[in-house]
């Protein structure tokens, strides 16, 4: 039996990718004496935002199973949900589609969210606010950003056989656009507003200054996770 879990796991590793080494998947049969699939879904709410340009490339997600053994059977590197090499999953804020899925697979257990990777933030092309505050309204166009988050100890559980093994990632996309505003530094000044990025001193660029660790703070402002579970 022990074998065939082995087997299992090892067989897992060509389909779950593994941040950093493939060498963690060695001696892991504390990781489930089972596998199933899960169903990820992410769904775009409140997507209308003062850009005409507006919305992210879902690169990564990143867990970790709340069994100690199994945690620390994988080491530093943490299970991803999603292959950074497909892509990620584009949204955007002012297309048609709300509702993306995708799946993977992973052994039994209950597992955390470790972080959620946000390749790419772009909000372009905005018309500017009747009430602006500093970046928040008065810039037109940011640069593109990423940011990792990390949410606060949201989690989801892996039943072997179960049909409910399904995540949902709900985002508030108007709450993450003011978020992403929010975490923005401006220098670029004339008349107490700050100008558009195109408009500003190549020394003093509105916008200048994009503060991830601040972005990834008020996350629980416009990122949710469901589990059926």
């Amino acid at each position: 039996m022990i074998s065939s879990r082995r087997d299992e796991w090892v067989a897992l590793c060509g389909i779950v990718a593994l941040l950093g080494l493939a060498g963690a998947c060695t001696n892991s049969d504390d990781l489930g004496s089972g596998v199933d699939r899960l169903i990820v879904d992410v769904e775009l709410q409140n997507p209308t935002t003062r850009f005409a340009v507006a919305g992210l490339l879902l690169n990564q997600i990143t867990v970790r199973p709340l069994d100690p053994v199994a945690n620390q059977t994988l080491g530093p590197n943490p299970l991803a949900l999603v292959s950074s090499t497909t892509g990620g999953t584009d949204i955007d804020f002012n297309g048609a589609q709300t509702t993306f899925d995708f799946g993977t697979t992973l052994p039994e257990g209950t597992y955390r969210i470790d972080s959620i990777v946000f390749e790419i933030l772009q909000f372009q092309q905005g018309t500017p606010s009747a009430t602006p505050m500093n970046c928040v309204g008065n810039v037109t166009t940011y640069p593109l950003e990423s940011a990792t988050v990390f949410p606060d100890q949201q989690t989801f559980t892996i039943t072997e056989g179960s049909d409910r093994n399904r995540m949902r990632l709900i985002i508030d996309g108007a709450a993450l656009a003011d978020a992403f505003e929010q975490s923005w530094t401006c220098g670029c000044s004339f008349s107490g507003n700050c100008l558009s990025i195109t408009s500003c001193a190549p020394a003093q660029r509105c916008g200048q200054t994009f503060r991830d660790g601040d972005f990834s703070n008020l996350s629980s402002t416009y990122l949710q996770v469901v589990s059926d579970q």
